[in-house]
Formats: C-alpha cells, structure tokens, sequence
C-alpha cells in the first residue's frame, strides 16, 4: 500500500546484538506514502474488509462446495478430493463417499424444493 510502520522491533542489547518485538515499550511511528505501492490502497482495504467479513472460519476455493458439507454423523467437514468426512478414519465416521454428481443433485433438489413455494415475479 506505500505506508510502513516504523520502530516493530527495538535492540536490547546492542553487544549482543539482542531484538525484542516492540510491544508498546518503544513509541512507533506509521509513515504513510513511503514508497511505491505494490497494491493499490482501496483494493487493501477492500481484502482487509473482507478478511474481517470472513473471520477466522476457514475457506477454501478448490471446489464449489469445499468449507460447506458438515458430516450428519461427527460433525467433521467433508473434504472435497475424493469427498468422505474427514475424521472418516479419526473417529471411525461411517458416512459414506459422495461423489461430485451426487452432491450437485442434493443441492439442486434443495434449492428447488425451497423455490417451489415461491411465487415468481
């Protein structure tokens, strides 16, 4: 973004050479427009309004459904390479694979059974 933070790490021992992470013992300065942007600042702030959005929950992009399916049985997420529970073989889950076909048709029944009440505009 071009901005830096001045002072993150003080010198405690100058003979040994000695760093410490400068919890508030030191004063630190934020100089904004330092340098050349590597990422422009609205984009920054837009990524870091999503990272709060998003929390500490994790997601994953490989797939569609990945960070979606929780297993009925344990409670685990399913994994989406070969798509099973992922304390299958942790807590002996007896929930069985799923392949990608079936898991579509689940959510396209779904959402049509939840639209089929729906009047249309």
């Amino acid at each position: 973004m071009g901005d830096v933070l001045l002072q993150k790490s003080y010198t405690v021992d100058f003979l040994t050479k000695k760093k410490k992470v400068n919890e508030g013992q030191m004063p630190q300065y934020y100089v904004g427009g330092n340098h050349e942007a590597i990422i422009a600042p609205e984009i920054f702030q837009t990524v870091q309004q999503e990272i709060l959005k998003r929390g500490e929950k994790y997601h994953s992009s490989v797939h569609i459904f990945s960070s979606k399916i929780k297993c009925g049985c344990c409670g685990g997420w399913f994994g989406s390479k070969v798509w099973q529970c992922n304390q299958k073989f942790k807590m002996n889950c007896t929930t069985p694979h799923l392949t990608d076909e079936q898991i579509k048709n689940a959510f396209l029944s779904a959402v049509n059974r939840l639209l089929s009440g729906k009047k249309t505009m």
